[in-house]
């Protein structure tokens, strides 16, 4: 059925069996109106229509107080679909307001859309085969707002992503969402299928996603994308940034998700910034990370976060608050983050990145060798920047050869170029300043003088490092 431009089209209550497309083909200023979701009902009993089809230069198009959708499953339904003639000619003034659509496969499509919005819309999945695609899907939409939108699953799952924001969008902004009862794929998705850019200039703000199969929030692509504000829990991991540039993820919280809290695996000038990750890696205990750089990451801020296992106590526990990957990992910033409270150490790295920028503070086992049986000792470091401080407690032991060295060094803390420092040594009850040298492999070869004479220690009796702090440059 077409509907004529210019008109208020009212729906008293009542259920409306929707045998043929609602169309707008490029008409301006109408209203479509019902008394409220409960209230008036648009039903389709048909397969493979759009419910509602707003197509060509349509403009200031208004759809409310209504429900949409089916009372059984169907195939090929799509609930509202908005599609614009081309990017330069699009659809545009849209705006739908207190908006049920329900058990249609395709809740909502837009397409070439400008300077549109939503408000108090649900879209809601409730009986088996009822939405088998993506909830909501964005290509080309430029100016909108979705404000306050429930996405809900309350029997099985969503088919695919609940809200996937697609190629060639810019200036976005999810605004209160919430996404609860599964799908199978994402919660909420930034991606470039197949157009020129990835969405660009677009924000999630206090949004809320729970229990998808895949990623709560996933960046595969885009430009200067904004997550704020915002919780994910009982996903696979809560974020998830792969692809993209400037993406920041700030004041958001991790909670409870199967793998990581925060996952960052690609893209480039991502950032963590004053987010919480508790409890995630909930799959396998002691396995996954609050907040974890993969290989291969350069150029990546993890600032100001509180990663550990404090909210409550699960069975399953983080192992490391931060971890950073050892393959080509550069250029990595990660500063004054609270990692207390995981099953490992709070901030970890494996990268030898050059460029690297942690401040990281953490514990490991240290092994004296040159004796019959070498004594161990717990050393705790900080990193702060390019620079290492080292706490050895006092270790000693029986000796069984003119050598000695410490072995155990993590790699984060181990320079690019051979570093030398004064040490208080012990050599056979003689109390002395020795020479210490840590090399680029961690291994710190220490001297019983000055003269740097490696094979100068007694090889009998007793060999001590006494108990001390020592300081060195990764440069």
């Amino acid at each position: 059925a077409h509907t004529a431009a210019g008109k208020h089209i009212r729906f008293p209550p009542g259920r409306y069996l929707i045998s043929a497309a609602i169309t707008f083909p490029s008409y301006t200023d109408v209203t479509l109106i019902g008394e409220g979701p409960n209230a008036s009902m648009l039903v389709t009993a048909t397969n493979s229509i759009s419910m509602i089809s707003i197509t060509g230069l349509a403009a200031r198009i208004a759809i409310k107080h209504l429900w949409i959708g089916s009372l059984s499953a169907r195939t090929g339904v799509t609930g509202i679909s908005i599609v614009g003639t081309s990017s330069a000619s699009p659809c545009s003034a849209i705006r739908i307001e207190d908006v049920v659509i329900q058990n249609v496969n395709t809740p909502m499509v837009w397409t070439d859309v400008h300077q549109s919005s939503t408000k108090r819309m649900s879209i809601v999945h409730s009986i088996a085969g009822g939405v088998t695609g993506v909830g909501v899907t964005f290509k080309g939409v430029i100016t909108c707002l979705v404000e306050d939108l429930m996405v809900l699953a309350t029997t099985t799952t969503f088919g695919d992503d609940n809200i996937r924001v697609d190629q060639d969008c810019d200036s976005i902004v999810l605004e209160a969402v919430t996404i609860y009862g599964g799908t199978t794929g994402h919660g909420i998705r930034f991606m470039n299928t197949a157009g020129t850019t990835g969405p660009r200039l677009t924000r999630a703000h206090n949004c809320y996603v729970e229990l998808c199969s895949l990623d709560g929030y996933t960046v595969d692509a885009g430009r200067d994308i904004r997550i704020q504000g915002c919780h994910s829990a009982l996903n696979r991991s809560g974020y998830h940034v792969s692809g993209g540039d400037s993406i920041v993820v700030s004041d958001c919280l991790a909670y409870v998700n199967n793998q990581h809290g925060f996952n960052i695996d690609g893209g480039t000038g991502t950032a963590v910034l004053g987010c919480t990750a508790s409890n995630n890696g909930q799959t396998t205990d002691a396995t996954y990370s609050g907040i974890r750089v993969e290989n291969n990451v350069t150029h990546c801020r993890v600032i100001g976060n509180r990663s550990g296992n404090f909210i409550t106590a699960t069975a399953n526990e983080q192992l490391y608050g931060i971890s950073i990957g050892a393959t080509s990992t550069d250029y990595i910033v990660c500063k004054d983050n609270d990692g207390e409270g995981n099953t490992a150490s709070s901030v970890i790295s494996f990268s030898s990145g050059a460029n690297n920028d942690l401040d990281i503070e953490a514990t490991y086992t240290t092994t004296l060798t040159g004796f019959a049986t070498p004594p161990t000792g717990t050393a705790r470091y900080r990193r702060e920047g390019r620079h290492v401080s080292i706490y050895f407690p006092a270790i000693t032991g029986t000796s069984n050869a003119t050598t000695c060295t410490l072995t155990g060094m993590p790699v984060e803390i181990r320079p690019l170029r051979n570093q030398g420092f004064l040490l208080l040594i012990e050599d056979n009850g003689v109390l002395a300043f020795g020479w210490g040298v840590v090399a680029t492999s961690g291994v710190i070869t220490l001297y019983p003088s000055s003269q740097l004479n490696a094979s100068g220690w007694t090889a009998s009796g007793t060999k001590t490092l006494i108990e001390q702090a020592v300081n060195f440059s990764l440069d």
